[in-house]
């Protein structure tokens, strides 16, 4: 789930299954006490921290993958994966705003 605008209500009339899904989060956002937590109780997080790792690793090793066959693709695949995950049990760079 993506989570909605803030100062977004529920509206009355006939509702659609989209609707119904939509009305569904609001209800859970307020239930759970707000967005952040709605995202830790959901599982949002997870979610972007793998889109994170998928921008990292297409930038870093570029986003195609050169092998023709599925079986050379899916080692390809496996072993990007590992070269960032190296990197990253290696140590993240630290940032600082520069002045």
């Amino acid at each position: 789930m993506i989570p909605l605008r803030s100062g977004t209500g529920l509206v009355k009339k006939d509702s659609s299954k989209g609707e119904l899904l939509r009305y569904q989060l609001v209800f859970d956002l307020r239930q759970s006490g707000g967005k952040k937590k709605w995202k830790k109780t959901s599982g949002y997080h997870k979610r972007s921290l793998v889109e994170t790792h998928m921008f990292r690793l297409k930038t870093i090793l570029g986003a195609a993958l050169r092998g023709r066959k599925l079986e050379n693709q899916q080692t390809e695949a496996r072993i990007m994966a590992k070269i960032l995950n190296r990197m990253t049990q290696l140590g993240m760079p630290k940032s600082e705003k520069f002045i």
